[in-house]
């Protein structure tokens, strides 16, 4: 569940992907996606089994006091991305296939 901070500056949410894990899941940009786990990947611990996973872009930078005067996030800003992770539900629905994590808006 998003904080009220997080809910309040959220721009858009992914449609949920099926994750099926093994016991861990590692968090990167796609750019680090590879066999061999480089530095700066987070790794979590999540019980094994499917789980839906959900993105949440962020708008830190609409918060109040949330950068310096060079527009650097400051201790306590919100982060780019929350990506919550849950047990997926008996029944749900279809899950998310494309690469890209977000729809192109409408034009």
């Amino acid at each position: 569940m998003l904080t009220g901070r997080e809910t309040a500056h959220q721009l858009v949410a992914s449609q949920p992907y099926l994750f099926v894990s093994r016991g861990r899941a590692l968090v990167s940009g796609i750019e680090h996606v590879s066999a061999n786990v480089p530095d700066g990947v987070l790794e979590h611990r999540v019980p094994p089994g499917h789980c839906t996973v959900v993105v949440h872009l962020i708008d830190w930078q609409a918060e109040a006091g949330s950068q310096d005067k060079n527009g650097q996030p400051l201790p306590g800003a919100l982060p780019d991305f929350v990506v919550l992770i849950n047990p997926a539900q008996p029944g749900q629905g279809t899950f998310r296939t494309a690469v890209n994590t977000f729809d192109a808006p409408d034009s």
